[in-house]
């Protein structure tokens, strides 16, 4: 019996061994199992805080970019309507500041409790900006200004009466023909003064001139007859500027470095996107539109920058108001002299007028075969009168009809001494007629914006350095339109990755 009992006593402790061995064993696989798992669970956390943090990153990217634009120049914004930051530092380009936004502003997105001694919240990704680049950016001045012209149409888009502007398209095509018409009339009229006409009248003979061109008749000249001729030498002798400016001229005149804006020194690299420039089209139409509101002229002339009348300047581009004054109103002086012979050649009564008038003075040359000639002659003077006046009436902030009528007709034969003594009393508002304004426009619209918008610039960059206020060194070819940014972050310390980001104020 005892040796039964030692018996079962081995086969128990055996048992027991066996038990105790299996159950190593089961927690030897079991913590091995949970090892993987917590690894791989680790892992799979791990992998996702860095997914996370690629996520994080871009989006502070973003953030950041934004967060500088954020900082335009409030003077571009309120004069002009365009959005720019400001990156000029001692008259040159200083991208320093610009990146040193851009890098603190991404360092707060990745780290939310930096600078935060209390009431700091959790951080659940741990990222870390190991590198900023600015990698590209865009001026307002690149290509000849094509970012600018972009905004500039942005900033009236939602706005202008299109309907309007293309009426004044229109108006710019005909304002073509009649300035060349009164180019010629003017040239035409040129070949022929008062004193050729004495002259000839003393060495022709009576019926030298074909017959066919005379009247049969010379009538009796009035007793109160005077010849208009000589007063008509007497007001082309005169400067056009003593007539037609009523408010005196601006004696502004600007220097090199006053025009510096028209010829930028900085230019962009990398970010270059010009859609919505003016090219053509109806964006062109837009463009003139802004020039027309933002930029000043002799109505209504500009005190800060270096010339007073900026839409002169941009439409003539000299260096002094008085130049590019007479630039504008010489062309005005064209197109009114186009319309007016074109009227006085078509209207009966003027037309019975002139044969009339010439006739007489013919006849008081004692050469009626002269009459042809002494018609041109006095026509073209007496458009040229008009024209002045027509002039004058504009630079007074009149209207004058685009086609003329009998009731808006404004300088008789008889007024020539009125105009000489008194111009301003003959002017006439035309309802419905075109203002200095609209001829500005129109004259815009037969530019080019390649030569427009350079001289726009200029005239920004002098209009902001006038105000003072720490804006005597203003560049506008330091302003940022544009910019792309390239972030080197490393997260988790695990995983280090770039992260890019481009954007520009037409992208808001």
């Amino acid at each position: 019996m005892a040796g039964a009992a030692d018996v079962h006593t081995q086969q128990d402790l055996c048992m027991k061994k066996r038990t105790g061995t299996a159950k190593a064993g089961i927690t030897i696989y079991m913590t091995l199992t949970l090892l993987v798992m917590v690894s791989l669970i680790t892992g799979a956390i791990k992998a996702a805080k860095v997914q996370a943090g690629r996520a994080a990153a871009a989006n502070g990217a973003d953030q950041a970019v934004f967060s500088v634009l954020a900082h335009y120049d409030r003077q571009m914004m309120e004069k002009y309507g365009i959005f720019c930051v400001n990156a000029g530092a001692a008259e040159a380009l200083g991208l320093g500041g610009v990146t040193d936004m851009l890098d603190d502003s991404m360092n707060y997105l990745l780290v939310p409790n930096k600078g935060r001694a209390v009431f700091g919240g959790k951080n659940l990704l741990s990222l870390a900006n190991e590198g900023t680049a600015l990698s590209g950016y865009t001026l307002l001045t690149d290509q000849q200004g094509k970012p600018f012209e972009a905004q500039a149409i942005q900033c009236v888009k939602d706005t202008a009466a299109l309907s309007v502007i293309e009426a004044l398209q229109r108006k710019a095509a005909g304002a073509k023909s009649t300035e060349a018409a009164g180019a010629g009339e003017l040239a035409e009229a040129e070949k022929t003064s008062y004193a050729d006409l004495k002259a000839k009248a003393a060495e022709a003979k009576p019926g030298e001139a074909a017959e066919s061109d005379t009247p049969s008749e010379v009538p009796d000249p009035p007793a109160d007859f005077k010849d208009p001729l000589p007063l008509f030498e007497t007001i082309r002798s005169k400067s056009l500027l003593e007539f037609v400016a009523p408010n005196g001229i601006s004696d502004k005149s600007a220097s090199a470095d006053d025009l510096s804006g028209a010829s930028p020194r900085e230019s962009g690299i990398g970010v270059i996107d010009v859609s919505g420039c003016a090219s053509g089209g109806t964006d062109y139409l837009l463009y003139v539109e802004y020039l027309r509101e933002h930029f000043s002229s002799y109505g209504d002339p500009s005190g800060q920058s270096a010339l007073a009348y900026q839409l002169e300047y941009i439409l003539g581009g000299k260096a002094t108001d008085k130049k590019n004054l007479e630039s504008v109103v010489l062309r005005l002086l064209l197109v009114r002299e186009g319309i007016n012979i074109a009227f006085l050649y078509a209207d009966p009564a003027k037309c019975r007028e002139l044969d009339t008038t010439s006739l007489t003075i013919a006849g008081l040359m004692g050469i009626p075969e002269l009459y042809p000639a002494v018609r041109l002659v006095l026509a073209a003077g007496w458009a040229y009168a008009e024209s002045v006046i027509d002039v004058r009436a504009l630079l007074e902030g009149k209207r004058v009809a685009a086609v003329k009528t009998p009731s808006s007709w404004q300088v008789g034969l008889g007024s020539l001494e009125t105009l000489i003594s008194n111009p301003g009393g003959l002017t006439k508002d035309i309802p419905g007629g075109l203002g200095y304004d609209e001829y500005l426009g129109i004259f815009l619209l037969t530019k080019k914006n390649t030569e427009l918008t350079p001289r726009a610039l200029a005239m920004i960059q002098s209009e902001i350095r006038g105000s003072g206020n720490g804006y005597e060194q203003f560049r506008v070819d330091c302003c940022l339109d544009s910019l792309s940014v390239r972030y080197k972050v490393r997260s988790e310390s695990l995983v280090t990755f770039e992260v890019e980001k481009t954007a520009g104020y037409r992208d808001l």
